[in-house]
């Protein structure tokens, strides 16, 4: 990889920090991006890729996250407060799977009084195609 550098921090430093930030606002296992990174990285080498080639794969691989958490907020509003957990469990959706969407949506706000639950999923049915698209 091809060091690049601002006056002592390197890139790769400075984005290894920020995906371990957005790996953890996303509800993913610590680390997920830099394990994602050196997987991609590796395959890069299998197939190849040498120099400039390599180090885009290794740059993109660690930015495909970052700032995914942009509509953190709206997931909190439409998805019951815990935009975290939804993420996390959104994650888990199969999309071959109808009964997957449905227990993730049925499985918004736990905890919450009924109403409150039940105006989250209703909420969540209506907006939730809106947040996705945004946050794609």
């Amino acid at each position: 990889m091809r060091a690049v550098s601002s006056g002592g921090l390197r890139l790769a430093e400075a984005l290894a920090a920020l995906s371990m930030a957005t790996d953890l606002a996303r509800g993913q296992p610590a680390e997920q991006a830099l394990r994602a990174c050196l997987v991609a990285t590796a395959l890069a080498e299998l197939t190849g890729l040498r120099g400039d080639q390599a180090s885009r794969v290794y740059y993109a691989t660690l930015l495909r996250f970052i700032g995914c958490t942009a509509t953190s907020h709206d997931y909190a509003v439409s998805f019951g407060g815990d935009d975290v957990a939804v993420r996390a469990a959104g994650d888990l959706i199969d999309p071959t799977d109808p009964r997957s969407t449905l227990n993730f949506v049925f499985g918004l706000g736990r905890g919450l009084p009924a109403l409150r639950r039940g105006a989250v999923v209703v909420g969540a049915l209506r907006s939730g195609p809106k947040v996705a698209a945004a946050a794609v």
